[in-house]
């Protein structure tokens, strides 16, 4: 697995934990190489300009997310966060049960849900099969996923 630089903000700790979590997965006798895969980082000029062409502004704690990785496949490709040119705001292009203020920046397909973010408050969603969660950062989800791996 290919890490990238892990930058000093405020996901600094939820990213540590996430990296060391796969790292122990990966080397464990089940999994092989390429179950993690991290590509490497947004620079802020793209983020600034995906944000306004999409008129859009991305919550801090996600360009935290993307100034580590633009974009991962976590877990044998079951569980992804969308790179910048990924992102789903196109409403016709959402699953059914995500509302039209949610932007997706992601999803966990073996257990049906989705990420998003609320464009109009800047909270996180993680829309699943039978109920909704929200959280105020993108740290919380990376917590959840976190304790997922683990």
């Amino acid at each position: 697995m290919i890490v990238p630089d892990i930058p000093v903000n405020q996901l600094t700790h939820d990213i540590e934990k996430l990296v060391a979590a796969c790292k122990i997965v990966e080397k464990s006798l089940f999994d092989q190489e390429g179950d993690f895969v991290f590509n490497s980082a947004s620079t802020i000029e793209e983020i600034n300009m995906w944000e306004s062409k999409n008129n859009i502004n991305i919550p801090s704690s996600y360009k935290d997310w993307l100034l580590f990785s633009n974009g991962s496949v976590l877990y044998r490709s079951g569980l992804k966060f969308y790179s910048l040119d990924d992102i789903i705001v196109d409403n016709d292009k959402k699953p059914y049960n995500v509302p039209d203020e949610y932007a997706i920046i992601g999803e966990f397909i073996s257990v049906e849900e989705v990420y998003g973010f609320s464009i109009e408050t800047g909270k996180f969603m993680i829309f699943g099969e039978y109920e909704d969660m929200e959280e105020d950062d993108f740290g919380s989800i990376l917590d959840w996923v976190t304790d997922v791996i683990n």
